[in-house]
Protein backbone atom coordinates (compact mmCIF):
# COMPACT_ATOMS: atom_id res chain seq x y z
CA UNK A 1 0.00 0.00 0.00
CA UNK A 2 2.86 2.40 0.78
CA UNK A 3 4.47 1.63 -2.59
CA UNK A 4 1.19 2.17 -4.46
CA UNK A 5 0.53 5.45 -2.64
CA UNK A 6 4.05 6.63 -3.51
CA UNK A 7 3.40 5.81 -7.20
CA UNK A 8 0.28 7.97 -7.02
CA UNK A 9 2.32 10.94 -5.76
CA UNK A 10 4.95 10.37 -8.45
CA UNK A 11 2.34 10.32 -11.22
CA UNK A 12 0.87 13.52 -9.71
CA UNK A 13 4.34 15.17 -10.02
CA UNK A 14 4.76 15.37 -6.23
CA UNK A 15 7.87 13.17 -5.78
CA UNK A 16 8.88 14.80 -2.47
CA UNK A 17 5.71 13.31 -0.91
CA UNK A 18 6.58 9.88 -2.27
CA UNK A 19 10.07 9.64 -0.71
CA UNK A 20 9.08 8.99 2.96
CA UNK A 21 6.47 6.47 1.84
CA UNK A 22 9.03 4.63 -0.28
CA UNK A 23 11.54 4.67 2.59
CA UNK A 24 9.04 3.08 4.99
CA UNK A 25 7.99 0.52 2.36
CA UNK A 26 11.66 -0.36 1.74
CA UNK A 27 12.18 -1.12 5.45
CA UNK A 28 9.18 -3.47 5.38
CA UNK A 29 10.41 -5.17 2.20
CA UNK A 30 13.88 -5.75 3.69
CA UNK A 31 12.44 -7.01 6.99
CA UNK A 32 10.11 -9.47 5.23
CA UNK A 33 12.74 -10.31 2.55
CA UNK A 34 10.21 -9.53 -0.18
CA UNK A 35 12.60 -9.10 -3.14
CA UNK A 36 9.89 -8.33 -5.73
CA UNK A 37 8.54 -5.51 -3.59
CA UNK A 38 12.06 -4.23 -2.93
CA UNK A 39 12.76 -4.17 -6.69
CA UNK A 40 9.61 -2.12 -7.37
CA UNK A 41 10.45 0.34 -4.56
CA UNK A 42 14.01 0.89 -5.81
CA UNK A 43 12.81 1.64 -9.36
CA UNK A 44 10.13 4.00 -7.99
CA UNK A 45 12.87 5.78 -6.01
CA UNK A 46 14.72 6.30 -9.30
CA UNK A 47 11.56 7.71 -10.91
CA UNK A 48 11.00 10.12 -8.00
CA UNK A 49 14.58 11.41 -8.10
CA UNK A 50 14.28 11.74 -11.90
CA UNK A 51 11.37 14.14 -11.42
CA UNK A 52 13.35 15.99 -8.73
CA UNK A 53 16.46 16.25 -10.94
CA UNK A 54 18.71 14.39 -8.47
CA UNK A 55 20.65 12.51 -11.15
CA UNK A 56 23.22 10.67 -8.99
CA UNK A 57 20.49 9.05 -6.92
CA UNK A 58 18.71 8.00 -10.11
CA UNK A 59 21.71 5.88 -11.03
CA UNK A 60 22.13 4.40 -7.53
CA UNK A 61 18.54 3.18 -7.21
CA UNK A 62 18.21 2.16 -10.88
CA UNK A 63 21.34 -0.04 -10.70
CA UNK A 64 20.17 -1.60 -7.42
CA UNK A 65 16.75 -2.30 -8.93
CA UNK A 66 18.35 -3.72 -12.09
CA UNK A 67 20.45 -6.14 -10.04
CA UNK A 68 17.36 -7.46 -8.25
CA UNK A 69 15.38 -7.69 -11.52
CA UNK A 70 18.16 -9.75 -13.11
CA UNK A 71 18.35 -12.03 -10.04
CA UNK A 72 14.56 -12.51 -10.13
CA UNK A 73 14.48 -12.84 -13.94
CA UNK A 74 11.87 -10.05 -14.04
CA UNK A 75 11.87 -8.67 -17.61
CA UNK A 76 9.46 -5.86 -16.71
CA UNK A 77 11.76 -4.69 -13.90
CA UNK A 78 14.78 -4.88 -16.20
CA UNK A 79 13.02 -2.77 -18.83
CA UNK A 80 12.12 -0.10 -16.24
CA UNK A 81 15.62 -0.06 -14.73
CA UNK A 82 17.26 0.24 -18.17
CA UNK A 83 14.93 3.16 -18.92
CA UNK A 84 15.94 5.04 -15.72
CA UNK A 85 19.64 4.49 -16.43
CA UNK A 86 19.06 5.76 -19.98
CA UNK A 87 17.56 8.99 -18.57
CA UNK A 88 20.43 9.31 -16.10
CA UNK A 89 23.05 9.22 -18.85
CA UNK A 90 20.92 11.55 -21.03
CA UNK A 91 20.82 14.09 -18.16
CA UNK A 92 24.60 13.72 -17.81
CA UNK A 93 24.93 14.41 -21.56
CA UNK A 94 26.46 10.98 -22.13
CA UNK A 95 24.19 10.14 -25.02
CA UNK A 96 26.14 7.10 -26.17
CA UNK A 97 25.57 5.26 -22.92
CA UNK A 98 22.02 6.59 -22.74
CA UNK A 99 21.35 5.15 -26.20
CA UNK A 100 22.69 1.74 -25.11
CA UNK A 101 20.33 1.52 -22.12
CA UNK A 102 17.40 2.84 -24.18
CA UNK A 103 17.90 0.01 -26.69
CA UNK A 104 18.19 -2.50 -23.83
CA UNK A 105 14.88 -1.23 -22.41
CA UNK A 106 13.25 -1.41 -25.85
CA UNK A 107 14.53 -4.97 -26.41
CA UNK A 108 13.34 -6.19 -23.00
CA UNK A 109 9.90 -4.58 -23.38
CA UNK A 110 9.53 -5.93 -26.92
CA UNK A 111 10.48 -9.51 -25.89
CA UNK A 112 7.84 -9.52 -23.15
CA UNK A 113 5.23 -7.61 -25.20
CA UNK A 114 5.11 -4.77 -22.63
CA UNK A 115 3.29 -2.05 -24.54
CA UNK A 116 3.58 0.85 -22.11
CA UNK A 117 7.27 0.27 -21.38
CA UNK A 118 7.96 -0.21 -25.09
CA UNK A 119 6.37 3.17 -25.81
CA UNK A 120 8.44 4.77 -23.03
CA UNK A 121 11.60 3.27 -24.52
CA UNK A 122 10.80 4.80 -27.93
CA UNK A 123 10.09 8.14 -26.25
CA UNK A 124 13.54 8.02 -24.62
CA UNK A 125 15.13 7.07 -27.95
CA UNK A 126 13.45 10.09 -29.50
CA UNK A 127 14.75 12.42 -26.77
CA UNK A 128 18.28 11.01 -27.10
CA UNK A 129 18.16 11.45 -30.85
CA UNK A 130 16.99 15.02 -30.35
CA UNK A 131 19.89 15.67 -27.95
CA UNK A 132 22.29 14.24 -30.53
CA UNK A 133 20.65 16.48 -33.15
CA UNK A 134 19.50 13.45 -35.08
CA UNK A 135 16.20 14.99 -35.90
CA UNK A 136 15.05 12.39 -38.33
CA UNK A 137 15.55 9.60 -35.78
CA UNK A 138 13.92 11.72 -33.15
CA UNK A 139 10.84 12.15 -35.29
CA UNK A 140 10.81 8.46 -36.15
CA UNK A 141 10.93 7.34 -32.50
CA UNK A 142 8.37 9.96 -31.56
CA UNK A 143 6.03 8.61 -34.21
CA UNK A 144 6.48 5.05 -33.02
CA UNK A 145 5.80 6.21 -29.49
CA UNK A 146 2.59 7.91 -30.55
CA UNK A 147 0.93 4.78 -31.96
CA UNK A 148 1.36 1.95 -34.42
CA UNK A 149 -1.72 3.15 -36.28
CA UNK A 150 -0.21 6.59 -36.70
CA UNK A 151 2.96 5.01 -38.10
CA UNK A 152 0.91 3.10 -40.68
CA UNK A 153 -0.86 6.28 -41.77
CA UNK A 154 2.45 8.10 -42.10
CA UNK A 155 3.91 5.28 -44.17
CA UNK A 156 0.96 5.35 -46.57
CA UNK A 157 1.19 9.10 -47.01
CA UNK A 158 4.96 8.90 -47.57
CA UNK A 159 4.40 6.28 -50.28
CA UNK A 160 1.91 8.60 -52.00
CA UNK A 161 4.40 11.43 -51.77
CA UNK A 162 7.10 9.26 -53.32
CA UNK A 163 4.77 8.24 -56.20
CA UNK A 164 3.92 11.87 -56.92
CA UNK A 165 7.59 12.84 -56.72
CA UNK A 166 8.47 10.33 -59.44
CA UNK A 167 5.58 11.36 -61.73
CA UNK A 168 5.66 15.10 -61.43
CA UNK A 169 8.58 17.45 -61.34
CA UNK A 170 6.55 20.59 -61.71
CA UNK A 171 4.79 23.04 -59.50
CA UNK A 172 1.73 20.77 -59.47
CA UNK A 173 3.73 18.02 -57.74
CA UNK A 174 4.85 20.46 -55.06
CA UNK A 175 1.26 21.55 -54.51
CA UNK A 176 0.01 17.99 -54.21
CA UNK A 177 2.75 17.12 -51.78
CA UNK A 178 1.80 20.16 -49.72
CA UNK A 179 -1.81 19.05 -49.68
CA UNK A 180 -0.84 15.56 -48.62
CA UNK A 181 1.29 16.93 -45.87
CA UNK A 182 -1.62 19.10 -44.78
CA UNK A 183 -3.89 16.04 -44.77
CA UNK A 184 -1.33 14.17 -42.77
CA UNK A 185 -1.19 16.98 -40.22
CA UNK A 186 -4.98 16.91 -39.91
CA UNK A 187 -4.90 13.13 -39.58
CA UNK A 188 -2.22 13.33 -36.92
CA UNK A 189 -4.27 15.92 -35.03
CA UNK A 190 -7.33 13.64 -35.11
CA UNK A 191 -5.26 10.68 -34.02
CA UNK A 192 -3.78 12.69 -31.18
CA UNK A 193 -7.24 13.79 -30.08
CA UNK A 194 -8.57 10.22 -30.20
CA UNK A 195 -5.52 8.94 -28.38
CA UNK A 196 -5.95 11.60 -25.68
CA UNK A 197 -9.56 10.52 -25.17
CA UNK A 198 -8.50 6.87 -24.98
CA UNK A 199 -5.75 7.74 -22.49
CA UNK A 200 -8.21 9.64 -20.30
CA UNK A 201 -10.70 6.76 -20.39
CA UNK A 202 -7.95 4.24 -19.71
CA UNK A 203 -6.73 6.36 -16.82
CA UNK A 204 -10.22 6.52 -15.33
CA UNK A 205 -10.70 2.75 -15.72
CA UNK A 206 -7.24 2.06 -14.32
CA UNK A 207 -7.89 4.31 -11.33
CA UNK A 208 -11.21 2.57 -10.66
CA UNK A 209 -9.57 -0.85 -10.92
CA UNK A 210 -6.66 0.11 -8.68
CA UNK A 211 -8.98 1.67 -6.11
CA UNK A 212 -11.24 -1.37 -6.16
CA UNK A 213 -8.27 -3.71 -5.86
CA UNK A 214 -6.84 -1.75 -2.94
CA UNK A 215 -10.21 -1.73 -1.17
CA UNK A 216 -10.65 -5.46 -1.79
CA UNK A 217 -7.17 -6.26 -0.52
CA UNK A 218 -7.59 -4.01 2.50
CA UNK A 219 -10.89 -5.67 3.46
CA UNK A 220 -9.39 -9.10 2.91
CA UNK A 221 -6.40 -8.30 5.10
CA UNK A 222 -8.69 -6.96 7.82
CA UNK A 223 -10.77 -10.15 7.65
CA UNK A 224 -7.64 -12.31 7.84
CA UNK A 225 -6.37 -10.34 10.84
CA UNK A 226 -9.77 -10.65 12.54
CA UNK A 227 -9.83 -14.41 11.91
CA UNK A 228 -6.30 -14.78 13.27
CA UNK A 229 -7.19 -12.81 16.38
CA UNK A 230 -10.26 -15.00 16.94
CA UNK A 231 -8.18 -18.16 16.51
CA UNK A 232 -5.57 -16.88 18.96
CA UNK A 233 -8.28 -15.94 21.43
CA UNK A 234 -9.93 -19.37 21.22
CA UNK A 235 -6.54 -21.10 21.48
CA UNK A 236 -5.66 -19.06 24.55
CA UNK A 237 -8.99 -19.95 26.17
CA UNK A 238 -8.35 -23.65 25.50
CA UNK A 239 -4.82 -23.36 26.91
CA UNK A 240 -6.15 -21.65 30.03
CA UNK A 241 -8.77 -24.37 30.48
CA UNK A 242 -6.10 -27.08 30.19
CA UNK A 243 -3.80 -25.16 32.52
CA UNK A 244 -6.63 -24.77 35.04
CA UNK A 245 -7.45 -28.47 34.85
CA UNK A 246 -3.80 -29.47 35.28
CA UNK A 247 -3.40 -27.09 38.22
CA UNK A 248 -6.45 -28.56 39.92
CA UNK A 249 -5.20 -32.10 39.25
CA UNK A 250 -1.73 -31.23 40.56
CA UNK A 251 -3.21 -29.70 43.72
CA UNK A 252 -5.41 -32.76 44.26
CA UNK A 253 -2.50 -35.21 43.75
CA UNK A 254 -0.15 -33.20 45.95
CA UNK A 255 -2.86 -32.98 48.62
CA UNK A 256 -3.46 -36.70 48.49
CA UNK A 257 0.24 -37.52 48.76
CA UNK A 258 0.73 -35.02 51.56
CA UNK A 259 -2.20 -36.54 53.45
CA UNK A 260 -0.82 -40.05 52.85
CA UNK A 261 2.60 -38.98 54.20
CA UNK A 262 0.97 -37.43 57.26
CA UNK A 263 -1.19 -40.49 57.94
CA UNK A 264 1.75 -42.86 57.40
CA UNK A 265 3.92 -40.82 59.77
CA UNK A 266 1.17 -40.58 62.40
CA UNK A 267 0.39 -44.28 62.18
CA UNK A 268 4.03 -45.36 62.23
CA UNK A 269 5.35 -42.90 64.79
CA UNK A 270 2.23 -42.52 66.91
CA UNK A 271 -0.01 -45.56 66.96
CA UNK A 272 2.81 -47.91 65.96
CA UNK A 273 4.96 -46.67 68.81
CA UNK A 274 2.08 -47.04 71.23
CA UNK A 275 1.39 -50.63 70.17
CA UNK A 276 5.07 -51.50 70.38
CA UNK A 277 5.18 -49.99 73.87
CA UNK A 278 2.13 -52.01 74.91
CA UNK A 279 3.78 -55.20 73.62
CA UNK A 280 6.97 -54.39 75.55
CA UNK A 281 4.92 -53.80 78.71
CA UNK A 282 3.19 -57.16 78.25
CA UNK A 283 6.54 -58.86 77.77
CA UNK A 284 7.90 -57.30 80.97
CA UNK A 285 4.80 -58.42 82.88
CA UNK A 286 4.78 -61.88 81.28
CA UNK A 287 5.92 -63.75 84.40
CA UNK A 288 3.50 -61.91 86.66
CA UNK A 289 0.56 -62.35 84.28
CA UNK A 290 1.42 -66.00 83.74
CA UNK A 291 1.27 -66.71 87.45
CA UNK A 292 -2.07 -64.97 87.69
CA UNK A 293 -3.60 -66.61 84.63
CA UNK A 294 -4.49 -70.26 84.48
CA UNK A 295 -4.34 -70.37 80.66
CA UNK A 296 -0.85 -69.66 79.18
CA UNK A 297 -2.20 -70.11 75.63
CA UNK A 298 -4.65 -67.23 76.09
CA UNK A 299 -1.76 -64.90 76.89
CA UNK A 300 0.23 -66.13 73.90
CA UNK A 301 -2.78 -65.61 71.60
CA UNK A 302 -3.10 -62.06 72.91
CA UNK A 303 0.55 -61.41 72.08
CA UNK A 304 0.09 -62.91 68.62
CA UNK A 305 -2.93 -60.68 68.01
CA UNK A 306 -0.88 -57.67 69.13
CA UNK A 307 1.94 -58.69 66.73
CA UNK A 308 -0.63 -59.00 63.96
CA UNK A 309 -1.99 -55.53 64.71
CA UNK A 310 1.53 -54.07 64.59
CA UNK A 311 2.28 -55.85 61.29
CA UNK A 312 -1.00 -54.69 59.77
CA UNK A 313 -0.30 -51.14 60.94
CA UNK A 314 3.14 -51.23 59.31
CA UNK A 315 1.63 -52.63 56.10
CA UNK A 316 -0.95 -49.80 55.98
CA UNK A 317 1.73 -47.18 56.64
CA UNK A 318 3.93 -48.74 53.97
CA UNK A 319 1.09 -48.62 51.42
CA UNK A 320 0.34 -45.01 52.26
CA UNK A 321 3.95 -43.91 51.61
CA UNK A 322 6.41 -46.77 50.94
CA UNK A 323 9.85 -46.02 52.33
CA UNK A 324 11.50 -48.07 49.60
CA UNK A 325 10.17 -45.56 47.00
CA UNK A 326 11.78 -42.64 48.80
CA UNK A 327 15.03 -44.47 49.53
CA UNK A 328 15.65 -46.77 46.54
CA UNK A 329 13.55 -45.34 43.69
CA UNK A 330 10.66 -46.28 41.45
CA UNK A 331 12.00 -49.56 40.05
CA UNK A 332 12.69 -51.11 43.47
CA UNK A 333 9.42 -49.86 44.98
CA UNK A 334 7.23 -51.41 42.25
CA UNK A 335 9.20 -54.66 42.42
CA UNK A 336 8.68 -54.66 46.22
CA UNK A 337 4.96 -53.95 45.71
CA UNK A 338 4.57 -56.97 43.40
CA UNK A 339 6.54 -59.20 45.81
CA UNK A 340 4.37 -58.09 48.73
CA UNK A 341 1.14 -58.83 46.79
CA UNK A 342 2.50 -62.27 45.88
CA UNK A 343 3.51 -63.00 49.50
CA UNK A 344 0.05 -61.99 50.74
CA UNK A 345 -1.45 -64.60 48.40
CA UNK A 346 -3.86 -62.20 46.70
CA UNK A 347 -2.43 -63.18 43.30
CA UNK A 348 0.90 -64.03 41.70
CA UNK A 349 2.23 -60.62 40.50
CA UNK A 350 5.39 -60.70 38.35
CA UNK A 351 7.35 -57.60 37.41
CA UNK A 352 9.73 -56.69 34.58
CA UNK A 353 11.46 -53.38 33.73
CA UNK A 354 13.66 -52.21 30.85
CA UNK A 355 15.55 -48.96 30.42
CA UNK A 356 14.78 -47.61 33.93
CA UNK A 357 18.47 -47.24 34.69
CA UNK A 358 18.32 -44.15 32.40
CA UNK A 359 15.12 -42.84 33.99
CA UNK A 360 15.49 -40.66 37.09
CA UNK A 361 12.21 -38.79 37.72
CA UNK A 362 11.61 -36.34 40.53
CA UNK A 363 9.87 -37.51 43.68
CA UNK A 364 6.45 -36.20 42.67
CA UNK A 365 6.53 -38.02 39.32
CA UNK A 366 7.78 -41.22 40.99
CA UNK A 367 4.92 -41.15 43.51
CA UNK A 368 2.35 -40.56 40.74
CA UNK A 369 3.65 -43.51 38.68
CA UNK A 370 3.76 -45.73 41.78
CA UNK A 371 0.16 -44.82 42.64
CA UNK A 372 -0.98 -45.62 39.09
CA UNK A 373 0.53 -49.12 39.22
CA UNK A 374 -0.71 -49.66 42.80
CA UNK A 375 -4.28 -48.65 41.89
CA UNK A 376 -4.28 -50.87 38.78
CA UNK A 377 -3.17 -53.86 40.85
CA UNK A 378 -5.76 -53.08 43.53
CA UNK A 379 -8.45 -53.08 40.82
CA UNK A 380 -7.15 -56.44 39.56
CA UNK A 381 -7.33 -57.90 43.07
CA UNK A 382 -10.82 -56.50 43.77
CA UNK A 383 -12.60 -57.01 40.45
CA UNK A 384 -10.72 -59.29 38.04
CA UNK A 385 -10.92 -62.67 39.89
CA UNK A 386 -7.42 -63.31 38.53
CA UNK A 387 -4.61 -65.48 39.90
CA UNK A 388 -1.85 -64.10 37.65
CA UNK A 389 -0.79 -60.52 36.96
CA UNK A 390 2.10 -59.09 34.97
CA UNK A 391 3.53 -55.59 35.41
CA UNK A 392 6.03 -54.09 32.96
CA UNK A 393 7.74 -50.67 32.86
CA UNK A 394 9.68 -49.74 29.73
CA UNK A 395 11.53 -46.44 29.23
CA UNK A 396 12.57 -45.72 25.65
CA UNK A 397 13.01 -42.51 23.62
CA UNK A 398 11.83 -40.28 26.50
CA UNK A 399 8.62 -42.28 26.81
CA UNK A 400 7.64 -44.47 29.76
CA UNK A 401 5.33 -47.38 28.92
CA UNK A 402 3.34 -49.03 31.71
CA UNK A 403 1.63 -52.38 31.09
CA UNK A 404 -0.54 -54.20 33.64
CA UNK A 405 -2.02 -57.48 32.39
CA UNK A 406 -4.08 -60.16 34.14
CA UNK A 407 -5.80 -63.45 33.29
CA UNK A 408 -9.03 -62.53 35.06
CA UNK A 409 -12.65 -62.44 34.01
CA UNK A 410 -12.33 -59.28 31.90
CA UNK A 411 -15.13 -56.78 31.23
CA UNK A 412 -16.84 -54.61 28.62
CA UNK A 413 -14.58 -51.54 28.26
CA UNK A 414 -17.57 -49.30 27.42
CA UNK A 415 -18.47 -49.22 31.12
CA UNK A 416 -15.38 -47.07 31.72
CA UNK A 417 -17.10 -44.19 29.93
CA UNK A 418 -19.69 -43.97 32.70
CA UNK A 419 -17.63 -45.38 35.55
CA UNK A 420 -18.05 -43.50 38.80
CA UNK A 421 -15.28 -45.38 40.62
CA UNK A 422 -12.87 -43.18 42.52
CA UNK A 423 -9.93 -45.50 41.81
CA UNK A 424 -10.31 -45.34 38.02
CA UNK A 425 -10.82 -41.56 38.14
CA UNK A 426 -7.65 -41.19 40.21
CA UNK A 427 -5.75 -43.19 37.57
CA UNK A 428 -7.15 -40.96 34.80
CA UNK A 429 -6.29 -37.76 36.68
CA UNK A 430 -2.72 -38.91 37.27
CA UNK A 431 -2.21 -39.93 33.63
CA UNK A 432 -3.69 -36.64 32.38
CA UNK A 433 -1.43 -34.71 34.75
CA UNK A 434 1.61 -36.39 33.12
CA UNK A 435 0.18 -35.71 29.62
CA UNK A 436 -0.18 -39.45 29.00
CA UNK A 437 -2.60 -41.78 27.20
CA UNK A 438 -4.47 -44.88 28.41
CA UNK A 439 -5.42 -47.87 26.24
CA UNK A 440 -7.65 -50.55 27.80
CA UNK A 441 -8.05 -53.90 26.02
CA UNK A 442 -10.49 -56.35 27.60
CA UNK A 443 -13.47 -58.56 26.94
CA UNK A 444 -15.54 -60.91 29.13
CA UNK A 445 -13.60 -64.10 30.06
CA UNK A 446 -10.49 -62.89 28.18
CA UNK A 447 -8.56 -61.02 30.84
CA UNK A 448 -7.49 -57.38 30.78
CA UNK A 449 -4.48 -55.50 29.40
CA UNK A 450 -3.94 -51.83 30.26
CA UNK A 451 -1.24 -49.87 28.40
CA UNK A 452 -0.25 -46.38 29.51
CA UNK A 453 2.19 -44.12 27.61
CA UNK A 454 3.76 -41.21 29.48
CA UNK A 455 5.97 -38.69 27.59
CA UNK A 456 8.66 -38.07 30.25
CA UNK A 457 12.07 -36.41 29.93
CA UNK A 458 15.29 -37.84 31.35
CA UNK A 459 16.47 -35.64 34.19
Amino acid sequence: SLDNLAITHIESHAPEKALPLLQEALQIAEKTENLYLKESILINFAQAFQLMGDFDKIRYYAEAGLQLAEDLDDVSGEASAYLKLGYYYLFKDRTGEALKFAHLSESAASSANLGEQLANAYLLLGQISLARKEYFDSQKFQSIHDSIENLAVNMRILNNIQDLDTKYETEKKVQQISELEHDRAIQELRIRQNRLILIILAGIIFTILVTGFLLFRSNRQKQLILNQENELHERRIAELEIEKHLTATEAMLEGQDAERKRLARDLHDGLGGMLSGIKLSFMNLQDLITRCLDDQQQFDRSLDMLDGAISELRRIAHNLMPEVLLEFGLDSSISDLCDQITRNGALNASYQSTGLEKFHPDQTTSVIIYRIVQELLNNTIKHASADQAFVQLDFHNDNLGITVEDNGSGFDTSVLLTSAGIGWKNIQHRVEYLMGKIDVQSAPNRGTTINIDLPLQVS
